[in-house]
């Protein structure tokens, strides 16, 4: 499989594909080095977020495409409407290893469309569709109508909802249907929304090849091997999800609270699932595909005000 950037233009609802250097993929390693060297390249300093000239940039990683665990990350890297600077931001799912199965290492979408678009990647084709009776609709809404009789196997999905329509500047972009994944800081949403992009939907048919399926094997068995090594670890992660060391994050200081405001919260114990274990039933789900821990958690809240 080639090494290749799929680069979409939204305001001519046209496209091109073009080949991607093994130096730049080896040098700006990963979904997120990729994504950084490419946002450098492509967006000129001084631009509008919301203008045209931005771009949002969609990458995956050397893993993505094929069994490796803890693979289902994809990257989007843009130019943040919050903050003025360089965002990047991660989400699980299936959309990076759809992504390198469809023949790319990345999708760099920069325009304006005319009016409410999605788009559709089949492989190394696109097809620009009205998405004007997709407006209003959440995310999970909006992903379903898109794939319509698509198998949810073969296609992943990503979409913005309401907040993202109207330019809330911290919107997100949320992904992977009923799972509920988001690309959740910075305002990449926001992006979305200025260029009337409602979601878009990818898949492909390639296979990403192996270079030494031995050593990949043998990492894969390591990571395994230390994950029964660890079980504690792995069952606090099962049983809580990725908030239970919130008390370690405040007392250190990196806790996200408020927008990155602090470092800590004090409030902490009242939504960390560890100290609340009855107050949050819940059953475990995977993030994404080939993830052996599944610490992602699935909620329903049977009193209160959010029953």
């Amino acid at each position: 499989m080639e090494n290749r950037i799929l680069k979409i233009d939204l305001s001519t609802k046209s496209y091109t594909v073009e080949a991607l250097p093994e130096k730049i993929l080896r040098k700006y390693l990963g979904g997120r080095g990729l994504g950084a060297y490419l946002l450098y390249k492509m967006v000129s300093p001084h631009i509008d977020p919301l203008g045209e000239e931005n771009h949002l940039i969609f990458t995956a990683g050397p893993a993505s495409g094929t069994n490796f665990y803890f693979s289902p990350k994809a990257n989007v890297t843009t130019k943040s409407p919050l903050t003025n600077i360089y965002l990047y931001s991660i989400s699980s799912g299936s959309l990076a290893h759809q992504i390198r199965k469809a023949g790319f290492w990345a999708i760099a979408i920069t325009g304006m469309a005319d009016s409410p678009t999605y788009i559709a990647v089949n492989n190394q084709e696109v097809e620009f569709k009205n998405a004007t009776s997709l407006q209003g609709m959440n995310p999970l809404e909006t992903q379903r109508a898109m794939l319509g009789d698509l198998s949810k196997k073969k296609a992943a999905t990503i979409a913005i909802g309401p907040a993202g329509e109207q330019l809330i500047k911290y919107a997100s972009i949320f992904s992977e249907s009923n799972y509920y994944r988001a690309f959740g800081r910075g305002g990449a949403g926001c992006v979305m929304g200025s260029k009337k992009l409602k979601g878009m939907i990818v898949s492909g048919d390639g296979e990403v090849e192996i270079a030494d399926k031995a050593k990949f094997e043998a990492a894969k068995k390591a990571i395994m091997g230390n994950i029964k090594a660890n079980e504690k670890w792995a069952e606090t992660h099962r049983n809580y999800g990725t908030g239970n060391d919130l008390d370690r994050m405040s007392e250190a200081g990196m806790l996200p609270s408020r927008n990155w405001w602090g470092g800590t919260f004090e409030h902490w114990a009242k939504i960390c699932t560890r100290t609340n274990a009855e107050e949050w039933p819940r059953k475990n789900i995977p993030c994404g595909p080939y993830c052996p821990v599944t610490c992602s958690h699935y909620i329903e809240l049977k009193k209160g005000a959010y029953k």
